[in-house]
């Protein structure tokens, strides 16, 4: 008795740091589970606008269409819009393959492939821009990273693999070095998660 009247004060102090530590984890909690809340929903706003936009379908079929082709590198695309003399060389060879019955219809040819270097790079970079806002999102904890890796895990390193060199070459053409930075971090990051988890999986059997 003696002991806690002489050491009441000190007790009492103990007891109000436990009520505020308590107090400050309930509150980390409360706003961690918001948090998490608030990312799902922006997560599943974001995966739904994606889905439901016919400008990103478009951009994103072009893009299929171009990342599948047998004939075409990607990369090429970025030497068409960037390199003039390469262009020019490009767009003469096709001509030369061709028949034309009059001048106007080259020059309506050469129109049509300007357009389609310019059509093809809008649909790469529309796809590579919205890569980087999904990875900047993650990183900021905007969007949920493990209902984005369930959706587009796979997708998403396939196409860094398959538009890696263009972004490369994007960046020594303009001086970026940093262009889709954050996309290239998140398809490494995810890309170095499967290569562990399969090597772990052999290691298994």
């Amino acid at each position: 008795m003696a002991w806690l009247q002489q050491n009441a004060s000190w007790i009492l102090e103990l007891m109000q740091l436990a009520v505020i530590s308590a107090a400050a984890v309930f509150a980390y909690l409360q706003v961690k589970g918001v948090r998490e809340t608030s990312s799902r929903r922006s997560t599943i706003e974001f995966i739904r606008e994606t889905e439901n936009d016919n400008d990103v379908i478009m951009q994103r079929a072009r893009f299929l269409k171009l990342r599948n082709s047998r004939h075409n590198h990607l990369a090429q695309w970025i030497d068409l819009q960037q390199d003039r003399e390469f262009k020019l060389d490009y767009i003469a060879n096709l001509c030369a393959e061709r028949t034309f019955s009059a001048e106007d219809e080259k020059q309506q040819y050469v129109e049509q492939l300007e357009a389609e270097i310019r059509d093809n790079n809008e649909a790469i970079r529309g796809v590579l821009n919205r890569y980087e806002i999904l990875a900047i999102g993650i990183f900021t904890r905007s969007l949920d990273e493990e209902m984005v890796k369930r959706f587009q895990r796979t997708t998403m390193i396939t196409d860094w693999n398959k538009t890696k060199e263009y972004i490369e070459k994007l960046r020594t053409f303009t001086n970026s070095p940093h262009t889709f930075i954050e996309f290239q971090k998140l398809a490494v990051q995810w890309e170095a998660q499967v290569l562990e988890q399969d090597m772990r999986q052999r290691e298994i059997k």
